[in-house]
């Protein structure tokens, strides 16, 4: 006998139904699961900055907090050598804590955690930047992928939904999607398989090929050899102008971000509290961004980095303006060039007069400094 089929709309609309709440509570069980992991399952370059800073031995007398402009652009290295040649070996131990797309959430987070694990540093280098402070802030985006949690997502609304409403949904509503690779890595103990690819084999060359060679045989990414290694013809061409577009859209209806504010501020208090010398350091930029700090954009950032200044004696040092468009790999981030010249910059302007200031190994300087 024949059975006939007949469509049951109703029934297989609550079917679908029924699929997607179960989806999407499953997919809330996961980011309930994700805000308990371990910060390295998320954050994994903060791991590694703070296991460094346990480990440093001696401890570091000095900490630099900021985003991927800091990491370009100060090299450690340089600044020793300047200050061994001026002050011999009774110099101040320092640790870069920069990482990609740091912002002050991230200074915030890493400064409580360093605290926490005993270590703390006699001063502490934080960068500013009026993109640091105003809305929307576009590096917010970073910190909900890998620090934020339900409570700091809803307190953050606002600014997230300005900077990328996508990614707030994503990372949000279908996290198991988003942090696919974090979550693989975290339950096989090693990160997924998928994402090494072997390396070509590197023909003999001179020694900038070996260089390069050698930083790969380290799991190191291509161009992280030595100081003095020369661009490949595979590498980009330094353009100081490549950004500017992408910053003048930031940067068009620039104003304060209280909740950004707010953190820099709780970030000086503590360094007050715990009677850490803390400096404010702008770092510098090509003159095509620099000539998008129109008045809308200095008066209240000045404003605001001054109110700064009185309350907890943070000193602010500019330097945006100190290098040629020639040190710019892109309109805000330095080459190897710009990179030890601002380290110099940062050890003539910064540490010997705050650090060798009165007395050899005294913390010197309580107000604001012109650079």
């Amino acid at each position: 006998m024949d059975v006939q089929l007949r469509p049951n709309p109703q029934r297989a609309a609550r079917i679908l139904l029924l699929a997607a709440i179960l989806f999407f509570c499953g997919e809330l069980v996961v980011g309930v699961f994700l805000d308990t992991a371990p910060f390295s399952v998320r954050f994994p370059e903060a791991a590694a900055v703070l296991e460094r800073a346990r480990k440093q031995n001696p401890p570091p007398d000095i900490v630099f907090f900021g985003s991927s402009r800091f990491m370009s652009a100060i090299a450690p290295a340089e600044i020793d050598q300047q200050l061994r040649a001026s002050h011999g070996e009774g110099i101040p131990v320092m640790l870069p804590m920069a990482v990609l797309g740091g912002d002050f959430v991230s200074t915030e987070f890493l400064l409580d955690r360093m605290l926490a694990e005993g270590v703390r540093p006699r001063m502490a280098v934080i960068e500013v930047s009026p993109d640091l402070v105003g809305r929307p802030p576009h590096l917010v985006t970073a910190q909900l992928e890998r620090l934020f949690r339900w409570r700091d997502v809803v307190y953050w609304l606002p600014e997230l939904f300005e900077a990328d409403w996508s990614a707030l949904l994503t990372a949000r509503l279908i996290p198991a999607y988003h942090y696919r690779r974090e979550l693989l890595g975290w339950l096989v103990g090693r990160p997924p398989p998928y994402l090494f690819v072997p390396r070509p084999e590197l023909p003999a060359g001179p020694a900038p090929g070996a260089q390069v060679a050698g930083s790969a045989s380290k799991g190191l990414p291509t161009g992280t050899g030595a100081a003095d290694s020369h661009p490949t013809a595979s590498e980009t061409p330094d353009d100081p102008t490549h950004g500017v577009d992408r910053w003048a859209r930031w940067l068009r209806r620039f104003r304060i971000s209280q909740r950004c504010a707010d953190v820099l501020e709780r970030v000086l208090a503590r360094c007050q509290q715990e009677q850490i010398t803390c400096i404010l350091v702008e770092p510098p930029v090509a003159s095509g961004h620099r000539a998008l700090y129109g008045t809308d954009v200095v008066i209240p950032y000045d404003s605001l980095l001054e109110r700064f200044g009185r309350d907890y004696g943070a000193a602010y040092l500019d330097f945006r303006d100190r290098l040629p468009d020639t040190s710019f790999r892109d309109d805000s981030h330095v080459n190897r060039t710009g990179a030890l010249r601002f380290s110099a910059l940062l050890a003539s302007a910064l540490i010997e007069p705050l650090w060798f200031g009165d007395e050899r190994g005294t913390a010197a300087i309580t107000a604001p400094l012109a650079p």
